[in-house]
């Protein structure tokens, strides 16, 4: 179990963020005391609000008090990168479709989502980018109420959820300080989050 406390963060809603308390990492930790208080502080800001909220997705706070007035229970959405926001996101609205590239962690989550009505998939890293994408690429343009981006080939899911989502639909980028190419979304309107230790943003498509 001391294991799993540490482990490495995989997917949208893994557990705490703590590895950054490994014997490892004090020394890093340290150095963030020294030259990066106000990161740790948010760091800390963001355990605690894992805590306080167990089961929410791993999003900026603001993102899912956004989706939480967003979601509808007749709306149907797709996501990239399976966690706790798949069950989350499930138990809130009609249909959902996730895909995972990581064998274990799928494993892991499909126990997770007995009883629900999830397509769920598998799609090995093997099979590459258009394997991938093409989860999303098989289905109608303007298919979907949201689509959640926190997996692989960002840029490529980018590409193909500008066309998938429905008009008045959203597109939620997690990690959106990571550089991203978001030059599909021009016609999107853009709402940034920011806890401090990541973004967060949601484009809506008009």
């Amino acid at each position: 179990m001391l294991r799993d406390f540490f482990e490495q963060p995989c997917g949208v809603g893994t557990g705490l963020n703590i590895r950054m308390f490994s014997p490892r990492r004090l020394r890093h930790l340290w150095k963030l005391l020294l030259h990066e208080r106000r990161y740790l502080v948010a760091r800390g800001r963001v355990i605690f609000d894992q805590l306080r909220h167990p089961s929410d997705p791993w999003l900026t706070r603001d993102a899912i008090e956004f989706l939480q007035q967003y979601l509808r229970q007749n709306m149907y959405g797709f996501e990239f990168g399976s966690g706790r926001s798949t069950k989350w996101l499930a138990l809130r609205v009609e249909r959902l479709v996730s895909v995972e590239d990581n064998p274990i962690w799928y494993q892991r989550i499909t126990q997770e989502l007995v009883g629900l009505d999830v397509d769920y998939r598998f799609a090995s890293s093997s099979i590459g980018c258009e394997g991938y994408v093409g989860q999303l690429l098989g289905f109608p343009d303007e298919t979907f109420d949201f689509i959640i981006i926190d997996g692989n080939w960002r840029d490529a899911c980018v590409a193909a959820a500008a066309q998938k989502v429905k008009r008045s639909g959203i597109i939620v980028i997690d990690n959106a300080d990571e550089r991203r190419d978001v030059s599909p979304l021009g016609e999107f309107t853009r709402y940034p989050t920011d806890n401090g230790v990541w973004e967060t943003d949601i484009y809506v498509r008009v």
